[in-house]
């Protein structure tokens, strides 16, 4: 079964922002346009629930986590506690940061060292991102290339897995799994590769842990489940998988369809590059320079927006016999939320598919107040928005301003720009441009 962003969109014409579909005999409501704010943060606790579906308990140890576990007190308690330390050793501390920046320099340095030749950004920006989420694990970025290596393989299987309409038949007919079902297959690759990556760095955080000092968050997690007896095991390896996985996917798809669109965009590239001359000249970017770069964070705002990584968000479910949009939604129904529409609703974002990082700016050229883009929700809203949404814009801040500062992004010599349209981006839990080569002119 393939679930198509373009299809959805359609229905939504025909039908209007609320309808319904029937698989397999379950009624799941489909929420388009500003019903999405209405369901999401205006009656967010009645759609805060989460659907127990099989390939999402898999993955989770019968959803022991934050993002595939209902909407009880346990899960509110695990989310607070990842949230706290998010907030301490995210991005934004001053060590961090640095090494963040040194990770940065040495992707750049890599894809200096292509001299301009044709290349896949993927490989390379996967490993970036995955050696700077494990620095917000550990405090320092993870150089162990075997376990890189484990987590891209181990990520691309998730997504594989779990992604829209991929393995659905497993959720209705879960005895499918014993009879070679692949996306079966794809979830228990996953499961051994994630429990491998555990079963190393829980023990080696607990042996060099020094008592007072807490380096990131498997720390911080050991640390509160020291405090907090009812915080499991299961539970601390659980929530490390939500923030790991979550972190690659949603900022890797998102650097690379920000170069597909440069390629398309050069006047948004020129206008991005003079920004950052006259903000930093050749200084290296910080987070600090964000409010002295507004285009440049319009850009990452419109990034966002245009290719809408998460197009459905994971499903939700009514948690109380409720309505929306004058329509009755029984409780333990299931609710998919369209943001891939919503984000090219032309009611809310003028000429939807046009690349435009203005639409973000005021009259002043500084960026709108949250208030006047509340129907951007690229992290969806309300209870279950992603709690590492603040640090995932803070990283796409932070490589699109270095890229470009040293960069510009051209397409092959004589070759057509490959499409940057996401309603011809692969589409499973995450949404990406298909491969693409690209070349990385050094400014002077």
């Amino acid at each position: 079964m393939k679930l198509s962003t373009v299809q959805m969109a359609n229905w939504a014409k025909k039908y209007g922002d609320i309808f319904k579909i029937n698989l397999l005999g379950e009624d799941i409501v489909v929420i388009n346009g500003e019903l999405c704010y209405e369901a999401l943060v205006q009656r967010g606790e009645d759609f805060a629930g989460r659907p127990f579906f099989n390939r999402g308990a898999w993955v989770s140890e019968m959803c022991e986590d934050i993002a595939f576990a209902d909407n009880d007190a346990r899960q509110k308690k695990r989310r607070k506690i990842a949230h706290s330390g998010l907030k301490q050793y995210g991005t934004g501390v001053a060590h961090i940061e640095q090494i963040n920046a040194n990770e940065i320099k040495a992707f750049l340095k890599k894809v200096e060292d292509r001299n301009g030749s044709p290349f896949d950004p993927r490989a390379d920006v996967y490993k970036c991102v995955i050696k700077i989420m494990t620095l917000m694990f550990f405090g320092e970025a993870w150089t162990n290339e075997d376990d890189i290596n484990m987590i891209a393989e181990s990520d691309d299987a998730i997504e594989r897995a779990i992604g829209a309409g991929k393995g659905m038949e497993l959720d209705y007919f879960p005895w499918l799994r014993f009879f070679g079902n692949t996306s079966y297959e794809t979830i228990k690759q996953f499961i051994i590769s994630r429990n491998a990556l555990h079963d190393r760095w829980i023990p080696y955080s607990k042996d060099t842990m020094e008592k007072g000092k807490i380096r990131g968050m498997v720390d911080w997690l050991l640390t509160s489940q020291e405090n907090d007896p009812t915080l499991t095991d299961t539970n601390v390896r659980m929530i490390m998988m939500n923030l790991l996985y979550a972190g690659i996917s949603t900022t890797e798809s998102t650097i690379e369809s920000g170069i597909i669109i440069l390629m398309n965009y050069p006047e948004i590239q020129k206008k991005v590059q003079i920004a950052i001359d006259k903000g930093l000249g050749d200084r290296f970017p910080t987070l600090d320079d964000r409010s002295n770069l507004p285009y440049v964070d319009a850009f990452v705002l419109e990034t966002l927006r245009y290719t809408s990584s998460l197009p459905f968000a994971l499903p939700h479910k009514a948690t109380i016999d409720t309505t929306l949009g004058g329509y009755f939604i029984p409780k333990d129904t299931q609710v998919w939320m369209n943001l891939f529409g919503l984000h090219h609703d032309a009611r809310h974002f003028a000429d939807p598919w046009v690349f435009k990082p203005e639409r973000f700016l005021d009259e002043n050229g500084e960026v709108i107040p949250v208030d006047q883009r509340k129907m951007l929700m690229p992290f969806g809203a309300g209870r279950r928005v992603c709690i590492g949404e603040q640090l995932a814009r803070a990283r796409l801040f932070l490589f699109f301003a270095a890229m470009l500062q040293k960069f510009t992004f051209l397409p092959q010599e004589g070759d057509e720009c490959p499409s940057c349209d996401p309603r011809g981006y692969t589409v499973g839990l995450i949404s990406r441009p298909n491969s693409y080569e690209v070349r990385a002119i050094l400014r002077t």
